[in-house]
């Protein structure tokens, strides 16, 4: 995916792919050390997730962000737009919207591809999802994925008492019993990827 969005940018004539990220922490790391102008990114990535990757960027950062994702749901690309989205591309479309988007963005002008235009523009009143902390929501997706509380402690560097903490507050913040609720939860909201194997 990542070569096929090189090659189409490359094409372009006017842009340039300065670095390449395969997941959310080195993506904000390296929006940091590249600073380039703008950051285009999924919401589906390993670790830490996408909308809390965008957060971190434009928080840190003065790059303009264009999302490229599958998500069209309102309550997905909201939460993008609350993080600080520039600019939202629909996977499948016209290849040519991406750049248009980018241009856009580097322009200061907002790209929403149609399919995430509709409905997008803030988060539902009283969103569960909008009473997670940045941890709680690396948390959900996390456990969503399959991840027992050993390898969620390993893998955040906290221990397995305050994963099992932050698995009861996400439980009784969203009202759910188990997990394979949070792992619904979840997929609803573009947390996870439903094409990933888990």
């Amino acid at each position: 995916m990542r070569q096929g969005l090189r090659a189409l940018l490359a094409a372009s004539g006017d842009l340039e792919v300065v670095g390449e990220a395969s997941d959310g922490t080195s993506a904000v790391r390296q929006a940091a050390e590249l600073k380039p102008d703008v950051v285009v990114m999924d919401l589906s990535l390993p670790g830490l997730h996408g909308t809390e990757a965008l957060r971190r960027i434009k928080s840190s950062t003065p790059a303009r962000v264009v999302v490229l994702s599958m998500h069209t749901s309102p309550e997905v690309v909201a939460r993008a737009r609350e993080a600080g989205c520039d600019g939202y591309v629909v996977k499948g479309g016209d290849v040519a919207e991406l750049t248009t988007a980018i241009r856009a963005a580097l322009g200061g002008e907002p790209y929403f591809s149609p399919e995430a235009a509709e409905g997008g523009s803030a988060p539902a009143p009283g969103d569960p999802l909008g009473r997670l902390s940045a941890r709680e929501r690396e948390v959900l997706k996390l456990i969503a994925e399959g991840n027992t509380n050993k390898s969620i402690a390993g893998h955040l560097g906290i221990s397995v008492h305050t994963v099992n903490a932050h698995r009861v507050n996400l439980m009784t913040k969203l009202d759910l019993h188990d997990a394979q609720g949070l792992t619904r939860f979840a997929l609803s909201r573009g947390i996870i990827d439903p094409d990933v194997k888990r």
